[in-house]
């Protein structure tokens, strides 16, 4: 059965896209959808405090793997405190706990 959705689930990926680029991650740069599959997989490996950049943009899938080396520059840009050191709670931002 599907769950309702709140309304504020519009925004979501944009509260998170947001959380990303202050913290210097520039993901959607490159990636059009954030929370596709392969956004998810990055950002939930960001999470668990992945910071190299080849592992990061390896995750990608698809029409993505043909951005790995922007998706690399993209990642690599960002500040070296990960999510977690941010106090980012993944339940607020969509991800997966």
């Amino acid at each position: 059965t599907a769950r309702p959705r709140s309304r504020n689930a519009p925004a979501r990926p944009q509260r998170l896209d947001k959380i990303l680029q202050d913290a210097g991650v520039k993901l959607s740069s490159v990636a059009s959808d954030i929370l596709g599959k392969s956004g998810r997989a990055m950002l939930a490996a960001l999470v668990v405090g992945t910071t190299d950049t080849d592992v990061l943009a390896d995750l990608a899938l698809g029409k993505l793997r043909k951005k790995i080396p922007a998706l690399r520059e993209a990642l690599t840009s960002r500040q070296r405190a990960s999510c977690g050191d941010r106090g980012v709670d993944p339940v607020q931002t969509g991800l997966p706990g």
